[in-house]
């Protein structure tokens, strides 16, 4: 129904009323869809958070300058979560570079076939790559206290590394990790903490 403009009539069959009462319909639904989208996804998150999944921690506390260090000599890995953990692997750690040497030291470290939940903390094998190859039982120890004698007294000094490993459902996990040292008078010291969280993120 079209009527003329100038006289006041209506155009298409439809009011100004009409046509602001249809938008705020349509904004209205919109919006409805939007909050129920967020609500979706939010369930959907606390549904992953409860699904049963593995958390692996990284125990590593030492103290640099005692060279009968009897405190634990490598990393400690801890599986803290609800269910065991598959194919455990820590990435190598590159050193810094050592001018007595003129080499840069790296640690490695054996994967863990399964690290179940609940348990106490399991001691990895490692191995310290250096000249002419020697290893010894207090590889961890030893890379540390080598990499602190590069490093100045003062500031922030760390090394990146990484955990991964895999759930029972095949999800696999990585939680990016330091070594962060604190060379301070009179008790130096490097211990492992997670860059952000030990919960770690879903890699697929």
């Amino acid at each position: 129904m079209l009527y003329d403009l100038a006289g006041g009539g209506r155009l298409g069959g439809m009011g100004t009323g009409e046509i602001v009462y249809n938008s705020v319909i349509a904004a209205a639904t919109c919006a409805a869809a939007v909050a129920a989208w967020r609500a979706a996804r939010a369930a959907s998150s606390q549904v992953e958070l409860q699904r049963p999944r593995p958390v692996v921690i990284v125990e590593g506390n030492w103290n640099v300058e005692n060279a009968l260090n009897v405190e634990p000599r490598g990393f400690l890995l801890r599986n803290v979560g609800s269910s065991p953990a598959f194919d455990v692997e820590v990435s190598g750690i590159e050193g810094p570079f050592l001018q007595q040497v003129q080499y840069r030291e790296r640690l490695t470290t054996d994967r863990i076939f399964v690290l179940t939940e609940g348990k106490g903390p399991l001691e990895a094998a490692h191995h310290r790559h250096v000249p002419g190859d020697v290893l010894d039982h207090q590889a961890a120890l030893k890379f540390v206290q080598n990499a602190s004698q590069t490093f100045p007294p003062q500031g922030d000094h760390k090394m990146e590394f990484f955990v991964g490993y895999s759930a029972l459902d095949g999800r696999r996990f990585r939680t990016e990790c330091l070594i962060c040292f604190n060379l301070g008078f009179p008790n130096s010291r490097a211990e492992v903490v997670p860059a952000s969280s030990w919960l770690g993120k879903e890699t697929h």
